[in-house]
């Protein structure tokens, strides 16, 4: 049996950069503990469990954040009105958002200023989406989560309100190129579309997917390390399964009976989410070894 490890694979800049401010925060406040993370740092376990062990404290919502206290903004960026609700609070806030997200936070705002109707591409529960939307009045934006939303778009909107106006297109930051690509090839041939300043996928949900995607044309299985609720991870999955290579999305080797995944494979890849460290990666290996 061969293994082919995805390179790249693992964390991106955006992820390293939350991670390593997370645990800034939990030593230069290691006196003032609990920090309170609003939802994940990460859409990753082992990371999320690490931290909290560590002394930080996952809420749902500002409410449930003591006044006075420390706050981080996830990687997936949050919507503006957060800021201000928590420094109603006199929380000090460490701002944890992925510089690419920022980006998108900034681009919204402005087209909606600029008085342009958005096509939005993305998963409507995910933080990034909820974060972005927010930026940009209801009445300005149109939200796309999958090809199946196409079927009935001109159904959904007023379609002579857009005749007067200014149309584009943003998206998700870490959805599947392929995909995004049809919808975006479906809205121009569609509708009067002025082409997005550049495209919102980041460079890193990019390039490992085609690295997946290039393996998983030889390989008969790849193993994807990260947690169901990544974005990202999913997407890479789903790279391989649509090359037709059968493909298992994993938190860790634990998750799996290994002797019984890898029995008659021939070829196997290996990679990671964005979220995931090269830990798990380091023990998927080493359980390989001793079958």
């Amino acid at each position: 049996m061969k293994i082919f490890l995805a390179s790249p694979r693992g964390f991106c800049q955006g992820v390293r950069n939350a991670v390593n401010l997370a645990e800034k925060a939990l030593e230069d406040y290691k006196d003032s503990l609990p920090i309170y993370i609003l939802g994940e740092i990460v859409h990753n376990k082992y990371i999320s469990e690490s931290l909290n062990k560590k002394g930080l404290v996952s809420v749902k919502s500002i409410n449930e954040v003591s006044e006075g206290s420390v706050l981080i903004f996830s990687a997936h960026g949050v919507p503006p009105a957060y800021y201000l609700e928590a420094s109603k609070k006199n929380i000090k806030i460490i701002d944890a958002t992925c510089s690419l997200v920022k980006r998108v936070h900034q681009k919204i705002k402005k087209y909606a200023e600029e008085d342009y109707f958005i096509f939005y591409i993305g998963n409507k529960d995910h933080e990034e989406t909820i974060g972005v939307l927010a930026e940009c009045p209801v009445n300005q934006y149109y939200l796309i989560n999958n090809k199946k939303d196409l079927e009935n778009i001109k159904n959904n909107i007023d379609l002579e309100r857009l005749k007067n106006k200014k149309i584009t297109y943003l998206s998700q930051t870490t959805l599947n190129i392929k995909e995004i690509q049809e919808i975006i090839d479906y809205l121009k041939t569609e509708f009067n579309i002025e082409e997005s300043e550049n495209q919102d996928i980041c460079y890193a949900t990019r390039e490992r997917q085609r690295a997946v995607e290039d393996l998983a044309k030889i390989c008969d299985l790849v193993l994807i390390l990260g947690s169901q609720n990544s974005s990202n991870s999913k997407r890479l999955k789903e790279c391989a399964e649509n090359v037709g290579c059968e493909a298992l999305l994993i938190d860790s080797v634990n998750d799996i009976n290994l002797k019984e995944v890898l029995k008659n494979k021939q070829n196997i890849a290996i990679s990671a989410g964005a979220s995931a460290p090269e830990i798990l990666v380091e023990e998927l290996l080493n359980k390989i070894k001793l079958i």
